[in-house]
Formats: structure tokens, C-alpha cells, sequence
């Protein structure tokens, strides 16, 4: 009967020197290797586009075509850009961008949105050229998307406002071109069932059962109003010239 064949080291043996040396430097560089690896995609910063924010309270998509006036005595136009689009929709990685402007300059040629956190937003101020009939300001990102907002803005001989909504849109904006001439800088905004300011604006206060509306200084600004329906239109019951308040009406 054949013996049963013993193994290759015997019991008590030890490996070559070589072979575990061998061993390790593999096993290290195989570690090293992945270690880099992970840590690559943890910082590559790619997103799907479904997460990528980019909105602003003035600066609009080409296509919607935005245009505003601005008091032409104050010469200055305040734009503000922000990576989110609500308290939980916010851009997780930083958002580079460059700002174009026609027909006069900005405080800054480009930037950077900081990335996650609790969202982040920054304010162009526009200067209009003294010889301008009208400031396009345009604004692009770069990584990690490409997206551009812009609007135009024309010189305005007084103070004036126009809200702006569509069928279906949770919220209408209503832009407002303040100049000195504004009684106390102040606005009444009166506004009907089912339709309430962003809480979160601090020009707005409530008293005596109507809206205020308080400017800080002459220039151009926006409030968001919130539909509780959004099957409702909003348009404004004035001619445009901006006085001691605005009325907002449901349309037809």
C-alpha cells in the first residue's frame, strides 16, 4: 500500500525569507492601491443632475426672457445667487460660476458657491455704464453643470413694480424698483385667501392685518408669495407705478 505523501514543509518549518518579503509588498501596494482609490471617488464631486441647484431671486433662464427696471439716480443694481432650492434641496458640492455684464460692471468677475452645509448665496452688485440704456446681466456656471440665468434691466423714471406667476407654479414673484420718492419707504401689500409672503424674508412684517413691505434703501427687490393652490393665477390690481401699496387679485 502506497504511503500517504507528507507535505511540501515539513511540520515545524518555516517559509523562505524571500517569499514572505515578497508576500507583504504585494499585499502593501495592493492596500495602497485601493486606499487611493477610495479616497479619489470620495472627492471626484460628481452629482447627478437631479441634485444640482442653481437659482437666483432676479436672474432668470434665457428662455423666460426676464427684464426689470431700476432707478437710474441710485446707478446700482443688487443681484443675489444661491446653491439651493429649498431647506433640503441644496447642491452637496461647490458650484464655480462666472458673471457677464453689458452695459455696465460687477463687484466681481466669477465665484464660488460653498458646497452642503445648510446652503450658501452670495450678492452681485451691478454698476450701469452712466451712457446705458439697459444692463444684461448674465451669470453661468461651470462645474459641476453649465446653467445660465439672466436678465435684463432698464433705466426707470420712478419707482414701479410687476408681479409675475403662471398656471401651475407653487409661487409668483413680485419685483419691486424702489426710488427715494416711496412715502417713508414703505409698501402696503394686500393679498388674497390662500396667498402668503415667504415667512423668511425680513423686509416683511404683519401688522393690523396687512402685509408690509420695508425697504432698506432705493433698488430693485423681489417677494416670493406662496399659493396654497397652485391652480390659481395672481396678477395686480394697479397700473405698475409703485405708491403706499400693491394689491394682488386672483385671475380669471
Amino acid at each position: 500500500m502506497r504511503k500517504p505523501q507528507k507535505g511540501f514543509f515539513k511540520k515545524g518549518s518555516k517559509l523562505p525569507g524571500g517569499i514572505i518579503l515578497s508576500a507583504l509588498v504585494v499585499l502593501l501596494c495592493a492596500g495602497l492601491v485601493a486606499a487611493r482609490f477610495v479616497r479619489k471617488s470620495s472627492q471626484s464631486g460628481i452629482i447627478s443632475a437631479g441634485e444640482f441647484y442653481f437659482f437666483s431671486d432676479l436672474l432668470r433662464e434665457t428662455s423666460d426672457d426676464a427684464r426689470y427696471t431700476y432707478d437710474s439716480q441710485s446707478g446700482k443694481v443688487s443681484i443675489e445667487i444661491y446653491n439651493f432650492a429649498d431647506s433640503k434641496r441644496i447642491t452637496p458640492v461647490d458650484i464655480d460660476y462666472e458673471v457677464t455684464v453689458t452695459g455696465g460692471s460687477a463687484d466681481r468677475r466669477g465665484g464660488t458657491l460653498a458646497g452642503g452645509g445648510t446652503g450658501s448665496s452670495e450678492k452681485i452688485f451691478i454698476t450701469p455704464s452712466d451712457d446705458s440704456n439697459a444692463v444684461i446681466v448674465q451669470v453661468k456656471t461651470t462645474s459641476p453643470y453649465e446653467k445660465t440665468l439672466r436678465a435684463q434691466f432698464d433705466p426707470s423714471a420712478g419707482s414701479s413694480y410687476f408681479l409675475e406667476d403662471k398656471a401651475g407654479n407653487r409661487a409668483a414673484v413680485l419685483t419691486m424698483t424702489c426710488k427715494e420718492d416711496v412715502s417713508g419707504n414703505t409698501v402696503r401689500i394686500n393679498l388674497p385667501e390662500g396667498v402668503v409672503p415667504d415667512a423668511t424674508d425680513s423686509h416683511v412684517t404683519y401688522v393690523g392685518g396687512k402685509y408690509r413691505y420695508t425697504f432698506a434703501d432705493s433698488g430693485v427687490y423681489s417677494l416670493v408669495l406662496l399659493k396654497t393652490d397652485m391652480g390659481i393665477t395672481l396678477g395686480d390690481g394697479g397700473d405698475g407705478a409703485l405708491g403706499d401699496e400693491i394689491t394682488i387679485i386672483k385671475t380669471p
